[in-house]
């Protein structure tokens, strides 16, 4: 439906130690890209997706993720100081979304927001991107954001209806 009402593509995401695995990907995108199928692995910190996940993780289990993390420049945007990753992160806690640009590739501005169970932890995210300079975040957060937020309330109840969807999203 995300990707019907904005084009572009959209995704759900878990963490797998400091890594974010695409487990659904929708996208009427055809450029040449970083590959985000199902099964796609990326450095958590790279993406919109993987801030939300490190971002719900208690303190200690962020410093030890972080210290976990291989940082890597993927493109020139890419943020690899810790330090001000973290503080990107409490941000993050602090908005409920997460943003980025160009940060896991050239070209991919992309807005998250986390899917929670119903104990309120967060077990995967939800992205929708497009390219950058067509979008912004600001335009991502403004067009995209509510309905960000419902389609996620929307799988939320669903995990609840259908308990194996817990299994699939590593809760």
């Amino acid at each position: 439906e995300l990707v019907n009402r904005f084009g572009d593509a959209s995704s759900v995401g878990v963490l797998d130690r400091t890594d974010v695995i695409y487990v659904a990907h929708v996208s009427v995108q055809r450029a040449r890209r970083a590959a985000a199928v199902v099964g796609a692995r990326y450095p958590a910190y790279a993406t919109s997706m993987g801030r939300v996940l490190l971002a719900d993780l208690p303190d200690e289990e962020l410093a030890r993720r972080l210290d976990a993390t291989s940082f890597r420049a993927l493109t020139s945007r890419t943020c690899t100081d810790p330090c001000r990753l973290r503080e990107d992160l409490f941000q993050v806690r602090e908005n409920g979304f997460a943003t980025t640009v160009d940060q896991l590739d050239y070209g991919i501005t992309a807005l998250a927001v986390p899917i929670r169970d119903p104990q309120g932890r967060t077990v995967a995210a939800l992205n929708s991107s497009g390219y950058t300079g067509v979008v912004t975040p600001e335009s991502l957060i403004e067009e995209r954001l509510p309905a960000l937020r419902e389609a996620a309330s929307h799988i939320a109840h669903e995990m609840v209806r259908f308990p194996v969807l817990h299994t699939v999203l590593g809760s």
